[in-house]
């Protein structure tokens, strides 16, 4: 997926389908440099009950107090064939 448009529509499509979305920190690094790398688990639930965990990690810039750069990793695919009707893989 690239660029905003592309991230703003896969976004709205997806969190018009699912109850909730919440995030368990693991860990967190912090350079001097200012970059900041969070290990997290994505807890996903859909409207069925289904809960999916999957394990994401995130880089970030901060310069100042503020957010300069944010790339987050994760697998969505357990995610995506949940709601295409497959089975979920275990998160």
């Amino acid at each position: 997926m690239t660029g905003h448009a592309a991230l703003r529509a896969r976004f709205a499509g997806l969190f018009g389908r699912i109850a909730s979305l919440a995030h368990r920190l693991v860990d967190v690094w912090e350079g001097d440099d200012g970059v900041v790398v969070s290990e997290d688990v994505s807890i996903w639930t859909l409207p069925d009950g289904q809960v999916i965990e999957i394990q994401s990690c995130g880089v970030f810039t901060v310069r100042d107090g503020r957010f300069v750069t944010q790339h987050v990793y994760a697998d969505t695919g357990p995610v995506d064939r949940a709601l295409a009707g497959e089975a979920a893989l275990p998160g």
